[in-house]
Order: C-alpha cells, then structure tokens, then sequence
C-alpha cells in the first residue's frame, strides 16, 4: 500500500476553537447584571487558554490578597478563588460589554472605586482584564465546582478518558461489500458507512486524483504531462507509482515542514516592536523540510527537537560531518523575545510558559498551560509536571552552535587534553629533578613574619566578610566546576594547578619556564581563530564570533548584583540575569557585557549589574565567556559586594610557623618539610592536588622564577626541552581543528 492512503483519509471533528461559546447575561433584581458562562466545556478553548495564562496569574498576583475566602471573608464579597465564587457577585461584569463592566472601569481607575487600591495596573494589565471581559468572561470549571473531584489523582484521570490509554489491536469489521477497499483501515471506514446506510462515493478518474495528489503532498499542480501520462496508463498500480514519485520530491518536505512550522510558532524575528531578527532560525526550518523528505522516524524527529544536543548518538552528516540533531533544539526558541522587559523576571516566566505550552500542544496534543497555576482540571497533568517541565527549559540557555564542525572538534579537544595531560606527566616529573638540588634557595623564597602575618590579616578579613556566592570556581581541579560550553574551545575539563609552561625563548640566554599557580578553565589559542558562516546576534555581543567558543557557567541565584570575575587574556564576558539575552535593547543594556584583555595576567574584573537593573530580590544568573583573541583562562567567578581575597597559600600554609613567636627554625624546617612533599608530587606527575597542593605548587614555581636558579644546569635545560616539546605536542593536537562551520 502506497503511504498516501491512509494517513490522509481520516475524517476528523471540527477543532474545538471553531465551536461557538453561549454565554448568558441575567439581570438581577437591583438592575445591576453579572455575566454567566453556560458551560464552560462550551467556551472555545483558546479563550480558556487566555484566562489561564493571562487572567488568572493577573488575579492571583493583584486581586486574591483582598478578594479570596482563604483569608476570610472576601471584601465587597468578591471572591477570585472560584468561578463560582466570581459568578456568584452582582455586579461585576457584563459579558462582552467592557465598557459597561465594573471589574474594567475600577481597573481603569475611571472613577472613585479604583482597583487595586494601592497603585494602577500596568496598561497590559488592564487590557488583559478588558480583553477578558470582551471575550465573554471564559473560565474553566473549577474543581470546587460540578466537575470537580476530590484531588489530583492521575491514575484515575488516566484511565477516564481514551488518549491515555495504549493503542490494542483492533480486528477489522465485517463488511458487506468485499469488493471496496485496498486494505483493511479501508474495512473500518466502510462498515461505518454501511452502519449509517450510505455507500462510497464512486473513485474518481486517474486524472482528478493525480491533480489531488500533488496538491496534498507538494502543494504544487501536477505537471500536465503526468497527468496525461498515469491517466493513459492501463497499469493498476500506475496511480500508486506517481504517489511515490510526489513522495520522493523535494516539495512533499516542503509543504508538510510547513504544517509543523505552524505547530511550533516558527518565525524568524523576535517580534516586539524592533522585531529583531532570530539568527540562523531558517537553520531549524531546512532541519524540519529535511527531516521529512529524509522519512526521519517520528520518535527521533521528537527526541531531537526535546534534547538533540543530549542525545546519546547524534546524526552525523556522511559528507559533511555536521551534527544534525542539535539544529533541531532551535525548536526552544522560536517564540516572541521582548527586547525591554519591565520585569525580567515575568518576562522570563511568560517566555518559559510559551515553551512548556508549545511542547505540550506540538508533542502531547493538549495545552499545558492550565498546569501553571493549578493541577489540570481534568487532564492528567499536575502543576508538579508543570514545572518539571518548566524547570527543565529555565536550565537551559540559548546559544548558537557551530554544528558542521562540533563532532570534529569533540576529538580534537579531547586529543588537547590527551596531550595536555601527558605533557605533566612527563615534564612535571624533570621539574623534581631540576629543584631538587636547589634547596638552599629556599631561604631567599620562603615567606618570612611579616609575610605570615599579611596572610593571617587577609583571612581574618576574608573571614568577617560575608562570604561570596560562588557561580563557578575552575581552580579545584577534578572538583572545580563541570565544564559547560557550545563547542569544544574549552576542552572537556579544566587544567589544574601546577603545569609547566615555557617562557618565550630570548636569543642568547637559557630557555626558562614558569608553573601555572592557578587551575582554570582554559581556551587554548586556536579556538579565538574559529569563523562561523552564520548570522550572529544583534548588537554589541555579536560583535564576537561567540559560536562554538563560549564557556557557560551553571545558573545560580545570586543576592549581590556585583559579579568578580577572576580572568587571563583577551576575552567577552556576558552575564545572563533571569534567563533575559536579548541584548540589542531592554534593562540590560551594556552592564552585563563586558570585554576586556588583562594582557596575559590574572586579574579580578568588577561586573556592576544594578546599573541597569533593580537588585532588590534574588535573581538567577549564569555567565557566558568567549575567547576574543589569544588563549583565554576563567578561574572563578563570584558574586560579593567587595573584590574577594585570596591569600598567598604558600604563605597561609606556612604562617603558623612563619610567626614571629615560633621562630626561624621552625618555619625552616616546615619550608623543608613543603619543599620536600613538592619534589615528591612532581616526580609522581600530580602537583597542585589535595590539601596541601596550592602551597606546593606555589613552592615550586617560586623556585623556578628565583634569581640564583641555574638555567644552565643540564636538568634545567632538560626540563626546558621537554617543556617545549610537551608545548609542540599540544600545539599539534590543535592544529587538527576545523576552524569554519556554519551555526545553527
């Protein structure tokens, strides 16, 4: 059987938005009315969608405060809690009327009763209220109500109704006329109409069906020719093969990607006024029109929409390599993106309902949108799974992905930290042999009394400050914070304490190398090289070519609106304050981006966000770096209303017998003990880890910047050869980078 038969031979029910909605209007005996809804059932149910997600978040947040029987009785006798209780008030509303509706003129501040009392809605607000009333007051029945039951109980609402149930193989009918029909779903469609006492309308000639054909499956008409062509065929089967000529077109993914577009509110710009452009959204709709030509299964055409970015095995692109699962999460962020959000935080939430709603109307075939407020009514979905869905979008972030090259390069950064990893195995193991003889420098490198004591000054104070949020700290090695990011500039975990580096070489004088004192999160030099084809976001953050180079951090909620950001290199910094990105306009308006090149050095760099934004509540924040130019590293980022101390450790470690009272010979001796303990970790390849570490390393590196170090010693200078050549190898790995994609 041809797959055009049965699919598109369904009769199906007019949709339940194209039914009328009966409302009545009763007058009440001081010749004041109130609006009844007959049946809520009988109200379309995109006006039953608008009360849920407009109306009643408006009702909860400005009118249950006074107006609801929780916190006795209701004033004016209003009560918001139920339909009933609403339905129940005189004078309230006229269905369809607003400007006869006194719940619209006291919103409206139009007179001496003006509501609330302590401030005017916003002017959203009130036209929510007045579309509400225009619309005939839709609301849904409550549980309170008829209809009502007694909790959320899922194993019951999944079995009162049939799309919960699993699909059981069906028997086909009897039917009287055997001849009719080319398989058995015809069967089932003949005994209904054999039920009711009709007969199938006559086939229509070859001719009408091939122009049916090809305007249900390309949208195009036939070519005359094929319409002469299969109507001359004597061939039975000759229609069924031009059906599958129409399904092998390129135009059958065309028209049928533009049904689902519609389903998942597909547009490329923003909306809102300046309508800003979507980067790279056709990406997504070329995914969809190919998904359909390519017969994608339908359970992967879902999977990769939900999580493409997280399946476990991505489709790969045999000539190009590209990862094509991931283009299909720009599903996620089609929807309207408000440029200036008074309220960033609503503004997020109403951006995460639309997500939740759509996922729900395009893979559930239900609104979900009910579920935000309360259990559903009468669907089996809780407000638990509401916002089990919801969280799950609020952990996510929108990016573009550089996805023709990001399979590639996975590998590539997985053999830079291959290399990277063997380089401190191998080298770390000449730096004992190069410091090992040095012990008598560390006298002239060992923090003295008065070091000791800045040391216990700064904890002291470090300890009497409040301590600072922590969005991400990178310097704990194997515990430092997961690396989260768009590609793979920043390999796949952080690079600890304690990797040798060589200096630059300077003619005439001993190659000479340093130790990296700080783990971080590192974007080696190569990756500030990428070029993507794609469009970029507008504004100033598109300044950057972000795609496939930014380190994200994980979203916390933060009290101070001072971020520090403990950075080396050329490098964007763009904090992210509830979920808002859209950086062309709006409240964020330069505060949360920032670029800035320490010139190879570690500094802490100040993020003031209350600029721009009120900091009166807590607020979720996660930061995004992109490498700039150079090989950038992210220590930390903390969130504290002063710049973070961080003592010496080598001093903090050795202060109790660096004091003053022990004596020189006892913090000799301890400096011997750390020397000692630091010679032991490099020779096993492992410096700068466990309690100990920090002032290990710290040890070490002193040693190799002393003066009096011989750089013309033959360990030295082994340890320098190794040190390049470990710098080579993974200057090597990188240059198998690809460094061009086109992003999605």
């Amino acid at each position: 059987m041809s797959r055009f038969t049965s699919p598109f031979l369904r009769a199906v029910p007019p949709p339940l938005w194209l039914l009328p909605a009966t409302i009545a209007v009763v007058a009440l005996a001081a010749g004041e009315r109130v609006a009844f809804a007959a049946d809520p059932s009988a109200a379309r149910a995109e006006d039953l969608e608008f009360f849920e997600t407009k109306v009643r978040p408006l009702l909860v947040a400005h009118c249950t405060e006074c107006h609801s029987r929780t916190t006795g009785d209701p004033e004016g006798g209003l009560s918001f809690d139920s339909r009933a209780d609403f339905l129940a008030a005189e004078g309230v509303a006229v269905a369809g009327k607003p400007d006869e509706s006194l719940i619209v003129q006291v919103v409206r501040y139009d007179g001496d009763l003006q509501m609330p009392p302590d401030g005017r809605l916003p002017s959203a607000a009130i036209e929510t209220i007045t579309e509400w009333v225009r619309r005939g007051l839709p609301w849904p029945q409550d549980a309170a109500g008829p209809a009502g039951g007694g909790g959320f109980d899922i194993a019951t609402r999944k079995a009162e109704h049939w799309c919960w149930q699993p699909p059981r193989a069906a028997p086909p009918p009897a039917v009287r006329d055997t001849r009719w029909g080319r398989g058995e779903i015809d069967r089932f469609v003949l005994a209904r109409l054999e039920a009711a006492g009709l007969a199938p309308a006559p086939e229509a000639p070859r001719e009408v069906l091939v122009r049916r054909a090809a305007e249900i499956l390309t949208g195009l008409p036939p070519d005359p020719a094929a319409v002469a062509r299969v109507g001359a065929d004597s061939d039975p089967a000759a229609f069924d093969r031009y059906v599958d000529e129409l399904l092998a077109s390129p135009h059958f993914g065309e028209r049928f990607a533009r049904h689902w577009l519609d389903v998942v509110r597909y547009g490329e710009s923003r909306g809102h006024e300046f309508d800003f452009p979507i980067p790279n959204a056709w990406r997504y709709r070329d995914w969809v029109v190919k998904a359909f030509n390519d017969d994608l299964p339908y359970d992967q055409f879902v999977r990769e929409q939900i999580a493409g970015d997280l399946v476990p095995r991505a489709r790969i692109d045999a000539a190009s390599g590209a990862n094509e699962s991931v283009v299909g999460t720009g599903f996620w962020f089609l929807g309207e993106g408000v440029h200036a959000p008074v309220d960033v935080r609503q503004d997020e939430a109403d951006r995460v309902d639309n997500c939740v709603d759509t996922f729900g109307k395009a893979f559930l075939g239900m609104a979900l949108g009910c579920a935000r407020c309360h259990d559903h009514k009468f669907d089996a979905i809780s407000n638990e799974d509401y916002y089990a869905i919801a969280g799950m979008v609020m952990s996510s972030s929108y990016r573009q992905v550089p996805f023709e090259t990001l399979e590639a390069n996975r590998g590539v950064a997985a053999g830079i930290d291959q290399a990277r990893d063997a380089a401190r195995r191998s080298v770390l193991p000449l730096v004992a042999d190069a410091v090992a003889a040095r012990e008598d420098l560390l006298p002239a490198i060992l923090p003295g009394p008065a070091d000791a004591e800045a040391a216990r000054e700064t904890a002291a104070r470090a300890a009497a400050t409040p301590p600072p949020t922590v969005i991400a700290d990178y310097t704990r090695g194997h515990d430092s914070t997961p690396i989260l990011s768009d590609g793979w500039a920043w390999g796949l975990e952080t690079v600890p304490a304690g990797m040798p580096v060589p200096l630059p070489a300077i003619e005439g004088l001993p190659r000479e190398v340093r130790l990296a004192t700080t783990g971080a999160a590192v974007s080696d030099a190569v990756w500030s090289t990428t070029q993507t084809a794609g469009e970029r976001d507008p504004g100033p953050v598109g300044q950057v070519d972000r795609a496939g180079r930014v380190l994200r951090t994980p979203k916390v909620r933060v009290r101070e609106g001072v971020l520090w950001h403990r950075v080396r290199g050329h490098v964007q910094i763009l904090t992210i304050v509830d979920g808002h990105v859209i950086l062309s306009g709006g409240p964020l308006l330069g505060g949360n981006l920032l670029t800035v090149n320490t010139q190879g050095e570690w500094r802490w760099i100040r993020q003031d966000l209350r600029r721009d934004l009120t900091w009166e509540q807590d607020r979720v924040v996660h930061v995004e770096y992109a490498a700039v130019a150079g090989a950038v590293a992210v220590a930390e980022v903390v969130a504290s209303a002063t710049e973070p101390l961080r003592p010496d450790p080598l001093a903090t470690f050795l202060a109790p017998a660096a004091s003053a009272a022990a004596g020189t010979t006892e913090s000799a001796t301890a400096g011997r003990e750390l020397f000692a303990a630091a010679v032991r970790d490099c020779r096993a390849g492992d410096l700068g880890t466990g309690p100990a570490g920090p002032a290990a390393a710290a040890l070490v590196a002193r040693l190799l910047a002393a003066a009096g170090f011989d750089w013309n010693a033959a360990p030295a200078r082994r340890l320098a050869e190794a040190a390049v050549a470990a710098e080579e190898s993974i200057a090597a790995a990188a240059s198998a980078a690809r460094l061009v994609s086109a992003t999605a």
